[in-house]
């Protein structure tokens, strides 16, 4: 399914006594439920937790429980990183209070967590929002790979040539997908980012990174988490 936003689709309000109307989103999924789900977020190259600080907060005061990871992007390989984030994700999963742990990534992040569901399915994998993934490559890092290649090596990784990792990485199958691409994005085009096995597919108009301090992505990932569409607002 793809479809694009726009501010006419139904959007949150505040209201009520937990702050949200009783027909909106929030009250579909009571926070008591929420207090046991957890989202996990994972920002992209050349990049840190900070840009998904907005979206940390806005789950957190859902009721998820929310861990925003950093990672030093430019030095290393995905690979690298996937393992790296994989053993990390033992701890947080081991936790006896977090049945569901979600997912969602800002660029380079998704084919990161493509891979680490590659090579090690999470056991209690939920739901995952991709937010402007470079799922077949990049026209930009191909341009910069040969210049900056030598020191940022994910550049080669996310090239859109054929034989790129990205491109010869399977895709993810039996997932929750949701995919979000930004139509100004002139980092990965919107044409790009989506997969065969993607459950919903939405373009909102942002760029590459603006994408993620928008209230209207914000909402999208809510109902996504809660409902498995961006359109859908009943439990599915």
């Amino acid at each position: 399914m793809n479809h694009s936003f726009n501010a006419a689709q139904p959007k949150l309000h505040a209201g009520g006594r937990d702050g949200r109307e009783s027909g909106s989103l929030d009250a579909l999924l009571p926070s008591a439920i929420r207090r046991h789900e957890s989202v996990v977020l994972v920002h992209g190259l050349a990049a840190s937790k900070l840009v998904m600080r907005p979206l940390e907060r806005h789950l957190a005061s859902l009721g998820y429980q929310t861990w925003n990871w950093g990672y030093p992007s430019i030095w290393r390989g995905i690979e690298a990183h996937s393992r790296s984030l994989a053993r990390k994700l033992d701890r947080w999963e081991s936790r006896d209070d977090i049945q569901h742990v979600h997912f969602v990534t800002h660029s380079m992040g998704g084919i990161l967590l493509r891979h680490l569901i590659r090579q090690r399915r999470p056991q209690k994998l939920g739901r995952v929002v991709m937010l402007s993934p470079p799922n077949h490559g990049s026209h930009v890092a191909s341009r910069l790979a040969p210049v900056l290649g030598l020191i940022c090596r994910p550049l080669h990784e996310l090239s859109d040539s054929a034989d790129s990792f990205v491109n010869r990485l399977p895709e993810p199958t039996d997932i929750d997908l949701g995919i979000v691409a930004a139509a100004h994005d002139r980092v990965v085009a919107a044409g790009t980012t989506a997969l065969a096995s993607q459950k919903d597919h939405v373009t909102v108009g942002a760029g590459h990174t603006s994408l993620l301090f928008r209230s209207e992505v914000a909402q999208l990932v809510e109902r996504f988490l809660a409902h498995g569409s961006f359109t859908q607002t009943t439990p599915c």
